[in-house]
């Protein structure tokens, strides 16, 4: 299980159904829900679709809706 720490177990849990339990096996960063909509996903025990990684839904979104130029590289950024 990826480390999150205190601020990612908590946007976690905030998933969890009332009076639900956590058990986890592995946990995907993004989802697609039934109807195709990347990064909505409805867990069992909720009403309706939440959002699963805001981060990578957004770095989707911009892949997919870029401009299509090249962007600007920062070297001393280490995540690019």
């Amino acid at each position: 299980v990826p480390y999150v720490g205190e601020t990612g177990f908590a946007a976690f849990s905030s998933h969890v159904p009332e009076n639900g339990d956590i058990i986890v096996v592995f946990g995907p960063h993004t989802s697609i829900s039934i109807d195709g909509e990347v990064g909505k996903h409805l867990r069992e025990g909720q009403g309706c679709c939440s959002a699963s990684c805001g981060a990578v839904t957004g770095a989707y979104n911009a892949l997919v809706g870029g401009s299509g130029s090249s962007p600007d590289w920062d070297d001393a950024d280490m995540q690019m």
